[in-house]
Formats: C-alpha cells, sequence, structure tokens
C-alpha cells in the first residue's frame, strides 16, 4: 500500500518492513515459533505467557497486511511445525482448537475495531484470489536486467519509468533476487 502526497514513500510495516509481502513472510516464521514456545512444556512460564500474549497481535498485525502468501506460508508453516515437533495429538489438537479461537477472534476484533480497514483487505483478498501478477512482472524485470546489468540503484523512482514500459506500475519485482539483481545489478 502506497501513501500518497508530497515526499510520501512507502508505509514501512511493522516499523521495519517496506511491504507487506515481507511483513508476511516474517510472521510465517515468527507464529509458529511462538505457538510452539507457548506448548512445549520444557519453556519457562514468563516465556509461554509471552508467546501467547504475542500470537494474537502478530495474527491480527498479518490479518491487517493483506499478506495473501504470508498467510497461506504461516498456516502451512504452523502445520509442519507442529508434525514435525511431537508434542502430541492432544496438544497438536488442542493448538488447532485455540488457533481456530484465535483467528475467529482476530477476526472479530479487527472487523468490528477497523472494520473499513478491514473490508478493504477482505474486498482485496477476494478479487485477487490467489491470481498473481508475477507472470507479467518477472519477465519485466528481467528484460531490465539484460538491458542495464549494472543495476538502477535503489531508488523505486528508477524502476518506474522502465517497468511503465511493461504496461505494469509496479516498483518491485515481487522477488528478492530481481530485485536485487535490478537494484545492484548482476556484475
Amino acid at each position: 500500500r502506497e501513501q500518497g502526497g508530497e515526499g510520501a514513500g512507502a508505509r514501512r510495516y511493522g516499523g521495519l518492513f517496506d511491504n507487506p509481502n515481507s511483513m508476511g513472510d516474517f510472521y510465517a516464521m515468527a507464529i509458529p515459533v511462538a505457538l510452539l514456545l507457548a506448548v512445549r512444556g520444557e519453556r519457562g512460564a514468563w516465556q509461554r505467557i509471552v508467546a501467547v500474549v504475542a500470537v494474537p497481535l502478530m495474527l491480527a498485525s498479518l490479518f491487517l497486511s493483506g499478506s495473501r502468501g504470508g498467510m497461506i506460508a504461516t498456516f502451512l508453516v504452523v502445520a509442519i511445525a507442529f508434525l514435525w515437533s511431537r508434542v502430541g495429538i492432544a496438544r497438536t489438537l488442542l493448538i488447532v482448537t485455540a488457533s481456530s479461537l484465535l483467528v475467529a477472534a482476530s477476526y472479530a476484533v479487527l472487523s468490528t475495531l477497523l472494520s473499513d480497514y478491514f473490508d478493504l483487505i477482505l474486498r482485496g483478498l477476494e478479487e485477487q484470489g490467489l491470481e498473481t501478477p508475477r507472470t507479467k512482472i518477472w519477465p519485466c524485470y528481467l528484460g531490465i536486467i539484460l538491458r542495464r546489468p549494472l543495476g538502477l540503484g535503489f531508488a523505486p523512482e528508477n524502476v518506474t519509468p522502465l517497468v511503465s514500459q511493461c504496461g505494469l506500475a509496479v516498483t518491485t519485482a515481487h522477488n528478492i533476487y530481481l530485485d536485487l539483481a535490478a537494484q545492484s545489478g548482476v556484475g
């Protein structure tokens, strides 16, 4: 999501990430770890409490990011983490139940407190589904890299005119390797 206006740049997600996909990918790693910390018995009570408090906050932030890939990856990595962790069937069922309740509670709270913003995100998710423009973006970026192998620099303004020639209005390739090659070159 871009902010408009003079001097405006990309909104900083989570105070660190400059796009919702990076934040979603972070949560795909952090939420499973927090859930495992919460249910595994060998951790101290304080660590477990912090993990239990952190999970709903991270879930809410993940929903508000609107990162489709981050949401899918988070739920996939949670399932893999619990299958691999050998915490037992009872604890796994407990965490699935608790996670379902947390997701429902997050949905209820967000749709009530931030209804306009949450509706906007849900509409975007419904419209986009699992479709992705990457099949158009990546070939465009590959062409840019081939034409400018020394790179464009790190300012998004350097990419915009070249990407617009492909009929796109993006400033990132949605692929870290293509972004780095376009920005800093391949040499």
